[in-house]
């Protein structure tokens, strides 16, 4: 199945070829990487490309390991037994060299692109439903922006459940945790996601200065590149400004870098886990719909060369 998928790398190189005016990016192709744990530490989060940190994995109930899924190389992630949820950064991307974020006063400083896109592929390891699965995705600065979750549907153990959390607030009101989930576009095809199956996450952050404006929208594509679960909302952006269990950090509005993988909660063992490829990072000074457009001509091409290899 991800052989079909080697196509998606030609998406990081349509954006290259074809956005001038991107300020930083980032690919990951897990072929490059030998089987094994992740080349970083836990020692120090200073991380660089090809420097001793380039993965900062946590001690948290995350783990994750370069493995052979019979085709490809891939990231397996999972939940490793540690029950010690209360650390929020699992396992933690390279980071951009430059930052996307607000600027102004009370917020992350060196922010220098206003939009924040990443993409990545994964599909669960298990192939059946696995009790008490759960697998989240974080945009990341310096702690969590956006959060996106898979998990197992209670109504039907044959399908996955996917949602995504906002907030709720508005203008200065503070919010404390009272975040919402967002039922995405396809409100009524929220079971539709197979187990086993490869599936395509690309999440664009646009943010504005100012309260309770920053938008999100995330999109879930199948191995096809057809269009599975879609949703539009807020970033977190007032919890970090009002909240006290942000008064230690000085209630500083974070931007984003990078991105984090978690599977706190969910079953532990390795098998449990998912499988995790093509990591694409970018800040980017464009408008969302000028990234939409190349992402089109990025999602024609991956068709193309999948037509390609079916005729061959």
């Amino acid at each position: 199945m991800l052989r079909s998928l080697r196509g998606l790398s030609v998406f990081a190189v349509v954006l290259g070829c074809s956005m001038p005016a991107m300020a930083d990016s980032l690919s990951i192709d897990f072929n490059s990487y030998s089987p094994g744990n992740l080349p970083g530490s836990s020692a120090g989060d200073t991380r660089s490309p090809g420097g001793p940190n380039w993965w900062y994995p946590s001690n948290a109930a995350t783990s994750a390991q370069v493995v052979n899924d019979g085709t490809n190389n891939v990231l397996n992630v999972y939940n490793n037994g540690n029950l010690n949820d209360g650390v929020i950064d699992n396992i933690h991307s390279p980071r951009l060299v430059q930052l996307a974020g607000e600027t102004g006063g009370g917020v992350q400083a060196g922010a220098q692109q206003p939009v924040f896109k990443s993409s990545f592929t994964f599909r669960t390891v298990s192939s059946a439903a696995v009790g008490g699965f759960q697998f989240k995705s974080e945009s990341y600065g310096q702690d969590r922006t956006t959060w996106l979750k898979f998990y197992a549907d209670s109504t039907d153990s044959n399908k996955l459940k996917v949602d995504y959390s906002g907030v709720t607030s508005l203008g200065n009101t503070p919010n404390s945790d009272n975040f919402t989930d967002n039922a995405g576009t396809f409100a009524g095809a929220l079971t539709s996601l197979n187990w086993g199956d490869w599936y395509r996450v690309e999440t664009s952050i646009q943010f504005f200065d100012g309260p309770s404006n920053d938008v999100v929208n995330v999109a879930v594509y199948d191995a096809s590149n057809n269009l599975v679960w879609s949703a539009t909302d807020r970033t977190w952006e007032q919890y970090y400004r009002l909240d006290s269990e942000q008064g230690p950090n000085g209630n500083i509005v974070t931007g984003a870098d990078s991105i984090q993988f978690q599977m706190r909660g969910s079953t532990a063992g390795a098998q449990n886990g998912v499988y995790i490829a093509n990591i694409a990072l970018a800040t980017v000074p464009l408008p969302s719909s000028a990234w939409a457009g190349l992402a089109l001509i990025g999602g024609l091409a991956v068709l193309k060369l999948r037509r390609k290899i079916q005729v061959v």
